[in-house]
């Protein structure tokens, strides 16, 4: 999915919550994505493989003056 849009990752953060049932884990990636891919094309991807690996994806833009 990243690979094949040509994304790089430029940062990576994992978390692991403790619930009442059992422990969320979490994984942030801040991420570059090239100017030929546009967001919602790759939105469409990353929903695509959240119904493969049955999991929860979010993405969200970043502004970057906030970093």
């Amino acid at each position: 999915c990243a690979a094949d849009s040509k994304v790089n990752i430029v940062d990576l953060r994992t978390h692991v919550t403790q619930t009442a049932d059992k422990p969320l884990y979490s994984l942030v990636m801040e991420l570059e994505i090239p100017g030929s891919e546009t967001v919602g094309h790759f939105q469409q991807k990353l929903n695509q493989l959240k119904s493969e690996l049955k999991v929860d994806i979010t993405l969200n833009a970043s502004d970057m003056d906030e970093l």
